[in-house]
């Protein structure tokens, strides 16, 4: 019984969210509103990703979440509209990429840097087990590439048994 209150709640999330794609907000790492859909949009991802707020000057433009991934795209004061987008899905290309020390146990990183002047232009990613997060930077001309810091500063990953344990403590098992 539990476990069809949780998938009705996760539908129900999923059909209001898709409709309503400008109003997604963060998906803050919590087991609530768009983290539990976001999990459930790349359902083969061991970790599921968060972000522990934002830096000052960045704000969230624009949320999509669909049965192919998560893309949110981020305006920054300094860098601009559009300056950053970061995508959850089962795949990432790395091919051309520089593998990185990761901060995360059982995560890889990449870094492809397209561009330094006159526009920072560069492609962070993020590879686990059956999924990857990946960061694409395109900075107003003359910021510098430094304001990515902040906001993969704010990146969090949660294993997936964690997360569905966690959101089946949070459900109350009420009959009404």
């Amino acid at each position: 019984m539990r476990r069809a209150r949780h998938a009705f709640a996760v539908v129900a999330l999923v059909a209001t969210t898709c409709a309503a794609q400008d109003s997604i907000t963060l998906p803050h790492c919590q087991e609530e509103g768009p983290t539990i859909i976001m999990a459930q949009s790349v359902p083969t991802a061991e970790q599921i990703p968060c972000l522990d707020g934002l830096p000052q000057g960045w704000s969230l433009a624009r949320g999509d979440i669909n049965q192919s991934g998560s893309t949110f795209t981020f305006d920054s004061d300094r860098a601009g509209t559009g300056a950053a987008v970061f995508t959850f899905g089962d795949s990432c290309d790395v091919a051309d990429a520089v593998s990185l020390r990761s901060d995360f146990a059982d995560i890889e990183r990449y870094e492809r840097n397209i561009a330094l002047d006159p526009s920072f232009r560069s492609e962070r990613t993020y590879v686990f087990d059956g999924g990857c997060v990946q960061w694409i930077f395109d900075f107003d001309r003359g910021v510098s590439g430094t304001l990515t810091v902040g906001l993969d500063e704010r990146l969090q990953f949660v294993s997936r048994a964690d997360f569905e344990a966690a959101i089946d403590e949070s459900f109350m098992d009420v009959d009404l």
